[in-house]
């Protein structure tokens, strides 16, 4: 008696747990069943936090833009943008930017870009010579000057060869980071974001746990678990009365 009692109780909470599992895979199973019907591939969603979430990041703390000529370079999500121009993807944090002999030169830990003031790539070559990251770029008369590590260095005005640049020889106007401008990052926050994520996928993903990661996946075992569990104690509880 004392068992049955035990049992009922515990079945009835677990049964209260269960719901929301059942709820939640009967709502997304449904849109599943119809997602032709409903168009959930071609619906985006555009919600910022569940695109961070999705780790589609836009611009954020880590963007850095530098002042060129009346120009913005600036670096978000690994791309580079003229002004709200993207310009080139997939490079590591920018460094610097300075003009030099009509190019605008930029720098990543471990590369340099030349681009046109229009935003056309020159020349893309590795910072090879100096032994360490680049820290920060600058010019120097008609030089490009680098502190790389604990050291300095200039080039030649073609950017080819360099050397240990030479204390007091000249004045380095280095490059330093400004705020980004606000009137760009909406159009640079719609590139790095694209046309956001399909509707289908969240709903694919909340069905099967993935939305929440690992731990989404080992919640929808256990739901799996506690909705077998409920079954035999159901029938358990159900049997002595239908005899």
């Amino acid at each position: 008696m004392v068992t049955g009692r035990w049992l009922r109780i515990w079945h009835r909470r677990l049964g209260l747990t269960a719901a929301a599992f059942v709820l939640l895979l009967s709502v997304t199973g449904l849109l599943l069943n119809h997602a032709s019907s409903l168009d959930l591939d071609n619906r985006k969603v555009e919600n910022s936090w569940i695109l961070n979430w999705y780790g589609v990041v836009g611009v954020d703390e880590t963007a850095r833009a530098f002042d060129v000529g009346g120009l913005s370079i600036s670096w978000a999500g690994g791309w580079l943008f003229l002004d709200e121009k993207p310009l080139i993807g997939g490079t590591m944090e920018l460094k610097g930017a300075v003009t030099l002999s009509q190019l605008i030169i930029l720098a990543t830990p471990r590369e340099f870009l030349l681009f046109t003031d229009k935003g056309e790539l020159v020349e893309r070559f590795p910072a090879v010579e100096f032994g360490a990251e680049i820290q920060s770029i600058g010019s120097a008369d008609d030089r490009l000057a680098v502190r790389a590590g604990e050291e300095l260095f200039s080039s030649n005005s073609e950017v080819s060869s360099w050397s240990r640049f030479e204390a007091g020889s000249a004045t380095i106007s280095w490059s330093t980071s400004v705020p980004l401008t606000e009137a760009f990052v909406p159009a640079m926050d719609a590139h790095l974001r694209g046309e956001g994520l399909p509707l289908y996928r969240i709903v694919l993903d909340l069905h099967s746990g993935n939305f929440f990661g690992e731990l989404g996946r080992w919640m929808m075992d256990a739901a799996a678990v506690l909705l077998l569990i409920l079954s035999v104690s159901g029938i358990w509880i159900w049997w002595p009365r239908a005899h």
